[in-house]
């Protein structure tokens, strides 16, 4: 038994077969698509109050973005001439705490200089003076031995 298949048919199977495929692409989407509207008209009903409250409002949150954006236009208006000077102020300023901080660093190091020479005078003098107390004991060992073998 031989069956033979044209082209015509073969193509209508895979047609047939792509239709189907879409047709359960179409049935999973609009199965998600209904659940997230169920979910959408929840949360719609849970805050309707809300909803109607924020929606009532709008006109006069509406009016004070008008009344803030031409009063912040009205300052920066005022301000605009004044910017340049005020930015040539924040770099003076800048410039003298710079100044101020290399005088700082400059005296800072001064300082440890000095403290650095001065505690290697004391150890200089340390040195010299345990020098002289040892001088000065040797001195006396031999005056008390001199004076002990007198007697």
């Amino acid at each position: 038994m031989d069956a033979t298949i044209t082209v015509k048919e073969l193509l209508l199977v895979v047609v047939s077969l792509v239709v189907i495929g879409f047709g359960i692409h179409l049935i999973v989407v609009l199965r998600n698509l209904n659940g997230l509207l169920k979910k959408v008209n929840k949360m719609v009903d849970e805050n309707e109050k809300s909803i109607k409250e924020t929606i009532s409002s709008l006109p006069e949150i509406s009016e004070n973005v008008n009344t803030i954006s031409t009063r912040a236009k009205d300052i920066m208006e005022e301000i605009e001439p004044v910017l340049p000077e005020i930015v040539d102020n924040v770099n003076s300023i800048t410039e003298n705490v710079n100044d101020g901080m290399e005088i700082a660093v400059s005296t800072v190091e001064t300082v440890g200089e000095n403290i650095s020479d001065t505690i290697e005078a004391i150890r200089d003098s340390t040195v010299d003076a345990s020098t002289y107390i040892k001088l000065i004991g040797e001195v006396i060992k031999v005056i008390k031995q001199a004076i002990s073998r007198e007697k």
